[in-house]
């Protein structure tokens, strides 16, 4: 579904305004960003609202995981040690 490829492209582009956030937070901004993009029905918006909080340890993770990635870019056929990862 659309709106559900669209949550986690939201998670991974914006994972620093995800990290500030508390899990009430992420999941009001989450559902205010795809409502400014696609329309959705009640319906629709309940169930991903219900979403995003089952799924809210992962949404973390990967923003994490997201901000790693800035701070530490992969450079062509270079890998970072652990410490320089972490």
């Amino acid at each position: 579904r659309e709106h559900l490829h669209l949550l986690w492209s939201l998670v991974e582009t914006h994972s620093q305004v995800i990290q500030g956030l508390n899990d009430d937070a992420i999941c009001f901004w989450l559902l205010k960003k795809i409502k400014d993009t696609i329309h959705l029905s009640r319906d629709d918006a309940f169930e991903i609202k219900h979403y995003i909080l089952s799924r809210r340890h992962l949404i973390r993770d990967v923003a994490c995981s997201q901000n790693i990635s800035i701070q530490h870019p992969y450079m062509g056929g270079t890998e970072l040690s652990y410490d320089e990862a972490v």
